[in-house]
């Protein structure tokens, strides 16, 4: 089945949220510092801006995604979730300063081709 490109854009939009939530979460754990109770790092984390902000999104995604699998076949929408994988690491290198290895680059493009594959 042939996905729209209206559908196309949407999940990827998806992709790119759910990415961005994991970068946000990962921004929400180094803004913690470390405590000997974790209670009081359990309050610290409930008010933080970083998760807050990723449950918001995420709840946002989850709603696209829901009505994503009323439009699109699953097995035509989900391996764009694969694309994951691919953003995770390049926005953690944008964001984060976190390192792109050759691993991650081969990786994604065997990704991108699966993606590919199964999206065509």
């Amino acid at each position: 089945m042939r996905i729209s490109l209206i559908h196309t854009t949407l999940l990827i939009t998806s992709v790119v949220g759910i990415a961005t939530g994991q970068i946000l979460f990962k921004l929400a754990s180094q803004s913690l510092s470390p405590s000997k109770h974790w209670i009081d790092s359990l309050s610290r984390l409930a008010f933080n801006g970083y998760l807050i902000a990723s449950i918001t999104l995420y709840m946002a995604i989850t709603l696209l995604w829901v009505y994503l699998l009323r439009a699109v076949p699953l097995n035509a929408a989900y391996p764009f979730m694969g694309l994951t994988f691919l953003f995770v690491p390049a926005l953690g290198a944008i964001v984060l300063g976190e390192p792109l290895t050759a691993r991650i680059l081969v990786g994604g493009l065997i990704i991108l081709v699966g993606v590919y594959v199964s999206a065509s």
